[in-house]
């Protein structure tokens, strides 16, 4: 009798077997989440799971990434959770859907509201400031390029034409009047 482990995305599956049965514990790797084990067909969403067998048998641990680390990873500035939260919402993209359940239509109109919030967020950011007679310390500092904010929106006005999205309106032409 042998149990064989495949892994499907990013992390580890611990195994302690006794005899006829093994305690499968899942553990992602940094950025994924554990989704389910798959056995002979049959998912099996809890973890750690213990499983009896009598033979060979095959399992499947599955591991995704959510479309907020999703999302984050494709832009190169921190995004707050309510902004995520607001976009997923406009969308009705579920929390901590797994990027292979949506189309690649869903996952590009999620990206250009990304970046269109980029786009029309404030240019300087200024983390938490401490101080105390005489030191101080700030946990950090950001600028976003008025260059990079409208390629931002360049981009995002793209992938609104590219799909017709209601969000793209080619009559509507943005002016700067300074």
């Amino acid at each position: 009798m042998a149990l064989v482990i495949d892994i499907l995305g990013e992390g580890k599956v611990e195994k302690v077997v006794e005899s006829n049965s093994a305690t499968l514990t899942a553990t992602p790797d940094d950025g994924w989440e554990f989704k389910h084990f798959v056995c002979d067909d049959t998912i099996i969403p809890e973890n750690p799971k213990t499983i009896s067998f009598t033979s060979n048998t095959k399992i499947v641990a599955v591991f995704y990434i959510t479309i907020e680390e999703y999302l984050r990873g494709l832009v190169g500035f921190d995004v707050p959770d309510n902004v995520l939260n607001s976009i997923r919402a406009y969308r009705e993209v579920k929390k901590a859907t797994d990027t292979n359940d949506l189309t690649a239509k869903e996952k590009d109109l999620l990206y250009a509201d990304l970046l269109m919030w980029a786009s029309t967020s404030p240019t300087s950011y200024t983390g938490t400031k401490e101080s105390d007679g005489g030191w101080s310390r700030t946990e950090s500092n950001k600028t976003v390029s008025v260059t990079d904010k409208k390629r931002f929106e360049n981009l995002a006005m793209s992938i609104y034409k590219k799909y017709l999205d209601k969000k793209y309106n080619s009559n509507i032409k943005i002016v700067n009047l300074w």
